[in-house]
């Protein structure tokens, strides 16, 4: 078992842009099989879906919305997006995998969030699929 007593606040200070998904990533802690990370969204997560797991989610700083959309792996169609829900400071939530996600931020200061998920979920190579956002 991997303990971390880290600062969030220090740990996104050193994180690195994911120039996929245009937002800064720092890891807390975790393993091969699992992480608990820590980001900074300056305008939008690029909207994307992972079908190996799924996603937790704390809102710590700013306000933004929420874009969910079930994604079938088997014989894609279009997605049907479900209406977009406000988050802000002190909200938690999962994404379920299959679910095309993205969060937009909707303050002015950037929308900071921590989230847990296998470290395959932050490669493009391996269990994130890239996908257009909603209109």
């Amino acid at each position: 078992m991997e303990f971390s007593k880290s600062n969030w606040k220090r740990a996104l200070e050193q994180a690195v842009r994911d120039p996929k998904v245009g937002i800064r990533i720092a890891r807390l802690c975790g393993d091969e099989h699992f992480g608990l990370y820590v980001a900074s969204v300056p305008d939008r997560v690029g909207c994307h879906v992972h079908f190996h797991g799924g996603e937790t989610y704390e809102i710590l700083a700013g306000t933004g919305e929420l874009h969910l959309g079930f994604v079938r792996q088997e014989n894609p169609g279009p997605i049907e997006w479900r209406k977009p829900e406000p988050v802000e400071a002190g909200d938690a939530f999962m994404i379920g995998a299959g679910f095309a996600h993205q969060l937009r931020n909707k303050g002015t200061d950037d929308l900071v969030i921590i989230f847990g998920c296998p470290p395959s979920h932050l490669d493009n190579q391996l269990d994130r699929r890239m996908i257009d956002p909603p209109t």
